[in-house]
């Protein structure tokens, strides 16, 4: 759910564009941080976006991650619309 979350906003908002970064949930989820990984995909415009939320639970790491693809409009094709 956090890792969902979280992955639409930054897709929403475009903060997926910074190769790398992370943070937490704030106060609501002190144990959880997240990290995002945004790498060039096989298309112009296309990247691949994994957002990786981690947490301790029983006195080991775990780790959720989700995947997507996002467009920055930089592609060299030619749409019509």
């Amino acid at each position: 759910m956090l890792a969902q979350s979280k992955l639409a906003e930054l897709t929403a908002t475009n903060e997926w564009q910074d190769t790398k970064s992370g943070g937490d949930f704030g106060d609501e989820w002190p144990d959880y941080k997240w990290e995002k990984e945004v790498t060039p995909w096989d298309v112009d415009g296309v990247s691949q976006m994994t957002l990786t939320v981690r947490w301790t639970s029983r006195g080991q790491e775990r780790s959720v991650s989700v995947t997507t693809l996002v467009y920055s409009g930089s592609g060299t094709g030619t749409g019509s619309g």
